[in-house]
This record gives C-alpha cells, structure tokens and sequence, in this order.
C-alpha cells in the first residue's frame, strides 16, 4: 500500500553507486501511480506490454506445464501415462486456477493499467514509452549498447525447450484433449467466466493505446502530450 517503500529504501542504501537501469515486475497500480509521481525530467519509464488474452493464456500454459505437472502443486490432482505426459482435469484448472487467478494469472491489465495510473500519467508527463513484448530483445539490444554491451538477451521460459505434453480431461465426458486446442477454444470466454476484467480497469484506454501501439512498425509507442488515451 505504501507502493513499496521498504523495498525502495533498501534498493537506495544497497550500493553506492546505484544502478542505471532498474526492471521489475508489477502486479497493482501503486508502484506505477508512484513512479510516474517521483520519476525525475530524466528518468525514461519503459512499459513492457502484452494484450491481456494472450497473456492470461501464457500464464495458464505457464502454470500447468512448470508448477503443476512437475509435482509442484500437489493440491491438483494430475495422471501422468509417462515421463512426457500429463493429464489434468478440467474443473482442476476452473476450481485450482482460473477461479483463485493463481500465480501469474494475478496482476494482469486490470490491476496495473486502470483509471487512476493513466490519470497519473497525464497529470505528471513522464518520459515514458509502450513496447509490445516481442520487441524486448531489440530494446534490449539498444540500451545494452550504452549501458552494458557484454550482455545478449537472455530467453527463458521457451516453448521449444520444454518436454511436458499437457493435455486436459473435459469434465462433460471425459474426453482428452491437447492443453493448446483446450485453450483455443476457452480462450474467448476466460475473461467473462472468472471476470478478469471490472474495477478502476480503464479499458477504453487500454484498447486505444492497443490500437495505436499495434499499428505502429516498430510495436513502441512513445508518450506525448498528444497521446490519444
């Protein structure tokens, strides 16, 4: 509540010479409401966005395949045929995971991208700009070339490495299905279900930027004072 205050003083007295760059991950609006208050004339914010569909389906990927299906959750039931597959049960995943918004399933657009931050935004005009997440490694890239030049990109978390087959048993009739054609065909209706959406979520907002940042070559969408959202 206090946007992290204990975790900012620490990060202040860590080292003497603090740090250019500075990554996080965020699950509310606070530590964003906070940062586009104190952020100083030369400070640059750089959000890195993902449509929140798309994202709420990598998060369930996520979960099933590197927390539950490796034994990490043993409050969900699974059947395992070998080393390489796994079956989980439809109503684990709505009862286990969708229902509770578990692990990365929380924070989403809904809890960070409201109202009261854009607010924030236009009250305070910080340097700030909107990167669509696939456009991480170039950005990377560039500030690498001034800030630290021996790092690449580091990939985790990468479908061609991971081993375990998922699929779901559906709850109507037992029938086994793929995790990804399972996903196909929820993936339109797991936001009105679970109601991801609804509070200070400022939605309208969100699709114009959406719109602006899609239609952009370059996926990045720089702050002005002439920003439509």
């Amino acid at each position: 509540e206090n946007g992290g205050l204990e975790d900012r003083e620490k990060f202040f007295m860590e080292t003497y010479e603090l740090p250019k760059i500075v990554a996080t991950h965020v699950l509310t609006d606070n530590p964003m409401v906070n940062l586009m208050e104190q952020a100083t004339r030369d400070s640059l914010i750089i959000y890195s966005y993902r449509e929140e569909t798309s994202r709420i389906i990598s998060a369930v990927e996520q979960i099933l395949e590197s927390f539950v299906c490796i034994g990490r959750d043993s409050s969900i039931p699974i059947e395992k045929p070998d080393d390489k597959h796994c079956i989980v049960g439809e109503e684990s995943i709505v009862k286990k995971v969708l229902e509770p918004k578990r692990g990365e399933l929380a924070g989403g657009t809904a809890e960070v991208l409201t109202h009261r931050l854009f607010d924030a935004i236009e009250n305070n005009f910080p340097r700030m700009v909107f990167v669509h997440y696939k456009q991480v490694d170039r950005l990377q890239k560039v500030l690498a070339k001034y800030f630290c030049p021996s790092v690449e990109p580091l990939h985790k978390n990468i479908e061609e490495q991971k081993a375990m087959n998922v699929s779901i048993r559906l709850s109507k009739n037992g029938e086994v299905v793929p995790m990804k054609d399972w996903l196909d065909a929820k993936r339109d209706k797991i936001e009105w279900t679970f109601s991801f959406k609804g509070g200070d979520h400022a939605q309208a907002k969100v699709r114009t930027l959406e719109d602006e940042l899609f239609l952009c070559q370059d996926e990045l969408l720089q702050v002005t004072r002439e920003t439509s959202f």
